[in-house]
């Protein structure tokens, strides 16, 4: 199934399940986190959760991610101290998880 934000490419591409992000979708999708994010850090739970709500509605993959799924159970409960801890774990995953950058090989 294909939608305007993403195209059909091979499967080996190195795309989410065979398909490229489009640079707009992913310009949204990272500013509506970002909103996410400093909404839950200001402790504002009504804008976190219209921020999640929309976020949600633009990315459904939200609604299968283990880390969504408990931040969407945290927001729904009202736990903004728990939110936030979530929030700086997926904050360091991110972090830690960006490939190095190359490094110039020694000259001897």
């Amino acid at each position: 199934m294909e939608t305007a934000n993403m195209m059909p490419v091979k499967e080996r591409s190195g795309g989410y399940l065979g398909y490229v992000i489009s640079p707009h979708y992913k310009q949204q999708h990272d500013q509506k986190e970002f909103a996410l994010f400093e909404a839950i850090n200001n402790e504002n739970l009504p804008a976190a959760r219209g921020v999640f709500e929309s976020l949600v509605n633009l990315d459904g993959y939200a609604l299968v991610d283990a880390q969504w799924g408990r931040l969407s159970i945290f927001l729904e409960v009202g736990n903004i101290y728990l939110a936030q801890q979530l929030v700086q774990e997926i904050k360091s995953v991110r972090v830690n998880s960006q490939p190095l950058s190359p490094r110039e090989k020694p000259h001897f």
